[in-house]
């Protein structure tokens, strides 16, 4: 029987410039595994469980893996893309929204955006990997200001 392997994805420009406008920078060896809740400020990493509140980190991008970053006053984010209709709703939304975030850009969604942790309300994250990305219900833009 044969393993399925894939090569990691590669980091956008955006990507790179966000991470440093953070000021975060990768988990190492020893903080791998660990659950962002219990590592320190100042790091990102990479999870297939970005809406859960322990989201393991690892500091390889693989497959599908969500970016996310936590920053010197304690709040957790995560990286993804959107399309840009759903980012304008992301940053304007008086009510609730829902969205679906994609852990790479493609062809639809092609918008990096941040979700702090403190916005989500809802989520449904697919169990295929390489599906739908995760589904969430995201509080007001200006509720969580």
């Amino acid at each position: 029987m044969s393993r399925v392997t894939y090569a990691n994805i590669a980091t956008t420009a955006e990507q790179g410039q966000l991470r440093e406008a953070h000021r975060v920078r990768l988990v190492t060896a020893a903080e791998e595994g660990t659950g962002i809740d219990r590592l320190p400020t100042g790091v990102y990493g990479f999870t297939y469980a970005p809406a859960t509140p322990n989201a393991p980190l690892f500091s390889d991008r693989r497959f599908r893996c969500f970016e996310m970053h936590k920053l010197s006053d304690g709040d957790v984010l995560i990286i993804g893309f959107v399309t840009r209709d759903a980012a304008l709703q992301l940053s304007t939304a008086s009510d609730t929204a829902r969205l679906r975030l994609m852990p790479d850009p493609d062809a639809s969604n092609d918008t990096l955006v941040v979700v702090s942790h403190s916005r989500l309300k809802v989520h449904q994250q697919f169990s295929a990997p390489n599906e739908q990305g995760l589904e969430i219900t995201v509080a007001p833009a200006l509720e969580s200001a």
